[in-house]
């Protein structure tokens, strides 16, 4: 029969086992988030509640409209896998020892 690890190892792998949780847990949510982003610009050219917003729709043109929205949801995804990069890399050094 083995016998049971070592508490301090047992933490330690319980600490690593955490922050891999959510290190996973992140990537997902921000790959989820990303896709949403897309995806919200159809919806809300297909229609809007808000008439403000439908109106500078109208004013902009469909096509040029559609550009401007992917083009800010692009950045916005570019911010969260910019700060998932830099989460990683703050907590890549409590995962190697």
């Amino acid at each position: 029969m083995l016998s049971p690890p070592p508490p301090a190892t047992s933490a330690k792998q319980r600490v690593a086992l955490v922050l891999m949780g959510a290190w996973l847990a992140g990537t997902v949510c921000t790959s989820v988030v990303a896709t949403e982003n897309f995806y919200t610009i159809d919806r809300l050219l297909a229609g809007s509640p808000n008439a403000a917003f439908s109106a500078a729709l109208q004013r902009l043109g469909p096509p040029e409209a559609r550009d401007l929205l992917r083009y800010l949801s692009s950045e916005l995804n570019r911010l969260y896998f910019q700060l998932t990069m830099w989460i990683t890399r703050a907590v890549s050094p409590a995962r190697a020892s």
